[in-house]
């Protein structure tokens, strides 16, 4: 049986790409290249390409898990429920903790980001060494209120601040590169791609587009949940589309592994030389960061609600 369920305050498809741009992309620009250096010039892009394929696939079947099976019971979203659709009791049971998991530690992952990039910004232009351990309490604490929202539909605005955010740091990113390149290309130096390296670089790829666990809370919040399929496509072409808006994972990867080469470390944007840029591109990024963790969040809010029977208002 077909189900057109509708929610009472629904998203649109095209806002409800916005989300899967924010969510999926952010921490993952800044590792890609990085990646892309591990892996090797000649790999990489094939995989980003099977993990975008891979991804699509996996939204797609949340589309029709909950289109077939009738899931969106507004405003209780069961991912219990979800796994029930095609596993044992058992294994649903471990399905939905896997995916509280993983929210849970992307959480942690982006403010520690969002916090080091905090702390690195206060000690360059304002001479204050600050403690990482309090910096992380004081970021945990302003964003806490935030995660309160009742729902995607609440916080629409915010999502589409971190998705411009992330925009613009990639923006900032190739500007430097750009500016870049003709002093560095010609020291670049590529090292031989290794079994090990690929093997590492793959958690970087798959973190890259872990997002998809929230999935199901923004279609359970779409007006039609079933053109969820839509937000998919344009959220992917957003994603790995090569144009002036969306200079996203492929074409920034590859262009900073040109550039710089193995000088990369962690972020590449610790490579870029110019140094306003270069704090422009962390600001917004711990920004997205920040902005990111209210969506990560939100579905594990909701199932605590639901645990402890508490109101969804």
């Amino acid at each position: 049986m077909v189900v057109s369920a509708q929610s009472r305050r629904g998203l649109g498809w095209i806002v409800a790409a916005f989300f899967i741009v924010a969510d999926v992309v952010g921490g993952g620009i800044v590792a890609m290249p990085v990646a892309f250096l591990q892996t090797g010039i000649a790999l990489s892009p094939r995989e980003l390409t099977f993990q975008s394929y891979h991804w699509c696939i996996i939204s797609d079947c949340d589309n029709n898990i909950f289109c077939l099976h009738g899931l969106f019971t507004w405003p209780k979203l069961d991912y219990h429920a979800e796994a029930m659709a095609y596993l044992s009791q058992s294994l649903s049971k471990t399905a939905a903790r896997i995916v509280y998991l993983t929210m849970f530690g992307t959480s942690v992952v982006f403010i520690l980001l969002s916090s080091k990039i905090l702390q690195n910004f206060l000690a360059s232009f304002f001479d204050a060494n600050i403690s990482l351990c309090y910096l992380l309490c004081v970021v945990a604490i302003a964003i806490m209120p935030l995660t309160y929202l009742k729902s995607p539909a609440d916080f629409w605005l915010a999502v589409l601040v971190a998705m411009m955010c992330t925009m613009l740091a990639v923006l900032l990113i190739g500007l430097g590169i750009s500016i870049d390149i003709d002093a560095c290309i010609s020291e670049a130096h590529y090292p031989k791609a290794s079994v090990s390296g690929a093997v590492v670089s793959l958690g970087t790829f798959l973190f890259a587009f872990s997002g998809h666990q929230v999935f199901p809370t923004i279609q359970h919040d779409m007006h039609r949940p079933a053109d969820f399929s839509k937000s998919i496509i344009l959220g992917n072409l957003f994603t790995l589309n090569v144009t002036v808006v969306a200079l996203l994972y492929m074409p920034l990867s590859v262009y900073g592994y040109l550039t710089y080469g193995s000088s990369m470390r962690s972020s590449i944007i610790d490579s870029v030389q110019t140094s306003w840029i270069r704090h422009a591109a962390n600001l917004t990024i711990a920004l997205h960061c920040i902005l990111a963790v209210i969506i990560m969040v939100n579905p594990l809010n909701q199932q605590a609600e639901h645990f402890f029977n508490a109101p969804h208002c």
